[in-house]
């Protein structure tokens, strides 16, 4: 069976975590063939070489206007035009190489009429700040209008699990497929240095710089110097950063197997608390320091989630201290799942599947 897999590029999440579907339909003995654009579709070229790729039109949106999800509202006539322009490709696409099944992470333009299309998504209900919660009902039945296209909707979570009041929903289609992690399946084992701390930067500019300045200046200003920081900056663009302190490493972006590396050797990892960077570290089992966003409602959401069930740190960019994270190190609790939660989604791809090779077989029986 030929199957297109396409994950949005709004930075890396959307692709990693389709990593492991791609990997189980592969050794399933299915033909897997892999769109999107930008930082997304390179990973995806170092991943799987030898695959065939398609480079999808990137959306274009930026993230300028504040607050967050201001600025993506604003935006909404761009999503609607990168939709419209999804649905005419995917036409196309699908007629050339004769794909049987689609299944789409965040790309709400890439389904088919015809053929089985599924989505995957941690997101029905998009999180409005309280003072604007009257835009969330209508921009809600908006977004479930789109859902609705698709036969399946896959959230990357147990059923009551960390996604919550951001994927609850009565719509039939929607299944709980468990936990998604490219690190769900490590087997080295790596020993840890103590008192190393690595540092993940990812997301949309200007909050990304932002934060990495708030970093590299509060390690400057540190009286600690038993700890030793690496620095990722998730940034493809080559930035001069001068006066860097001996006691860190800077690193643009990092492979695979060195980023495997580098976060079993942590003893502590700070990073956004985007989902799928929530779901490695809860695969990997770590102590962590999570920052949302700034005014990324969902990332905020999902930051309380992890406090409230894995009484996980975290703080927001404006009240990040270095050193008194330093000081309380020894406190931070490891927050880890159970890996059965990382083992579900195979059984949910292979009931898909026979549906869509029953209904192949019915399409050919007509013909």
């Amino acid at each position: 069976m030929r199957v297109l897999v396409a994950p949005l590029n709004w930075g890396l999440g959307h692709a990693t975590r389709c990593i492991p579907i791609i990997q189980y339909l592969v050794q399933q003995k299915h033909e897997v063939m892999l769109a999107s654009d930008g930082q997304a579709l390179e990973l995806l070229k170092k991943e799987f070489p030898g695959f065939t790729f398609i480079e999808l039109p990137a959306w274009k949106i930026h993230y300028r206007i504040k607050p967050f999800f201001l600025g993506m509202l604003l935006q909404l006539p761009k999503f609607l035009f990168a939709n419209r322009n999804e649905r005419k490709i995917i036409k196309v696409l699908c007629e050339k190489y004769k794909i049987d099944a689609i299944i789409s992470d965040n790309r709400y333009g890439i389904y088919h009429n015809v053929i089985p299309s599924v989505l995957i998504t941690h997101q029905i209900n998009i999180q409005f700040p309280t003072f604007f919660h009257f835009l969330g009902r209508r921009f809600n039945q908006l977004h479930q209008h789109y859902l609705l296209r698709f036969q399946q909707v896959w959230i990357p979570d147990v059923a009551n699990g960390i996604t919550c009041k951001l994927s609850h929903t009565n719509l039939l289609q929607v299944k709980y497929i468990g936990m998604l992690s490219r690190f769900s399946h490590l087997s080295e084992e790596i020993i840890k240095q103590h008192h190393q701390i690595l540092f993940l930067l990812s997301g949309p500019e200007p909050s990304r710089s932002q934060f990495e300045k708030i970093i590299l200046y509060q390690i400057k200003e540190l009286k600690h110097d038993n700890f030793q920081f690496e620095l990722i900056r998730g940034s493809s663009q080559k930035t001069q950063i001068n006066d860097i302190p001996s006691t860190i490493s800077l690193h643009d972006v990092m492979e695979k197997n060195e980023l495997e590396r580098k976060i079993k050797q942590a003893s502590l990892v700070v990073l956004r608390s985007g989902y799928t960077s929530v779901m490695d570290m809860l695969a990997i089992g770590k102590k962590v320091v999570f920052v949302p966003t700034p005014g990324q409602t969902e990332q905020e959401y999902i930051g309380r989630q992890l406090q409230e069930k894995y009484k996980a740190l975290v703080v927001t960019q404006k009240d990040f201290r270095l050193d008194q994270i330093l000081k309380e190190y020894d406190k931070i609790p490891l927050i880890k799942e159970d890996s059965s939660s990382f083992n579900q989604f195979s059984f949910f791809i292979d009931n898909w599947l026979q549906e869509v090779q029953t209904k192949l077989t019915n399409l050919r029986g007509h013909d």
